[in-house]
């Protein structure tokens, strides 16, 4: 279709063989050159609105760096009415990298979708990431680094549609690139280990792995986070009760959602 419609407007460029997420994001971030970016992913969907949406809001609001409005989910093919953020405020304003990690890491709240974000392009291109900041994860650590520069705007209008699918990349746990995400939250935030919010998020990573089907650990290490869950579980719902309802409400909402 944009071949056939757009070809004098549009540069499509496959990359063979594929990159890593963060050396592909690094390539994508120099390659920019319009005022505006966004770095959508393939198997979701723009509203028809969102181009001109995103571009209005951010021509009207020059103190933002970035801005992500809400999103439909779909499954699979299936079209939902659901939202990815439900009674989401009109404007929710971001800003420090602290803020960012914490609604990105504490599973009690609900956020706004990855590649729903529109960047100002001169302001990303000053950013650097690396591999030791998440790994494939690397989205919360770029999103930390935006965060430190400037305001990001979340905007409750549902202007594309997020799809959950067996195919999303996310559904195959990168454990390490989850532990490398967490270093460098320590590094840049007041945010530590002992953090109920952190307790939580390995929970569950360490959960999705073991449930991984392709995962090909030893079945020593299985046994050892099994361990782990047994009592850390029970242990941090004591401890945090009305934080492990509210998680567990929250990730009934999405069934089999991402972290």
């Amino acid at each position: 279709m944009i071949k056939d419609y757009y070809f004098d407007k549009v540069i499509y460029r496959k990359r063979f063989p594929p990159l890593p997420a963060t050396n592909h994001l690094q390539l994508v971030i120099k390659e920019l050159g319009k005022k505006y970016s966004v770095i959508f992913h393939d198997d979701d969907l723009m509203e028809k609105n969102y181009v001109a949406g995103m571009l209005e809001f951010m021509e009207r609001n020059c103190e933002y760096l970035a801005a992500c409005p809400n999103a439909y989910i779909m499954r699979g093919n299936k079209r939902t009415s659901q939202k990815f953020y439900p009674n989401a405020s009109p404007i929710t304003i971001i800003q420090g990298s602290c803020k960012v990690a914490r609604n990105y890491i504490d599973l009690s709240k609900f956020r706004m979708p990855f590649p729903g974000y529109i960047y100002r392009s001169e302001q990303i291109k000053k950013i650097s990431i690396s591999n030791k900041e998440g790994g494939k994860h690397i989205d919360v650590s770029f999103l930390m680094k935006i965060g430190a520069l400037g305001k990001i705007a979340w905007i409750g209008s549902s202007l594309m549609s997020y799809r959950i699918h067996e195919k999303n990349d996310t559904m195959y746990e990168d454990v390490y690139g989850r532990l490398s995400r967490l270093r460098f939250i320590y590094r840049n935030t007041v945010i530590k280990s002992s953090d109920p919010d952190i307790a939580f998020y390995k929970m569950a990573f360490w959960f999705l792995w073991l449930l991984g089907k392709k995962s090909n650990e030893s079945n020593y290490k299985r046994k050892i986070i099994i361990k782990y869950l047994v009592f850390s579980i029970p242990l941090n719902c004591i401890l945090h009760p009305i934080k492990a309802l509210t998680l567990l409400k929250n990730r009934f909402y999405y069934i089999h959602h991402l972290i």
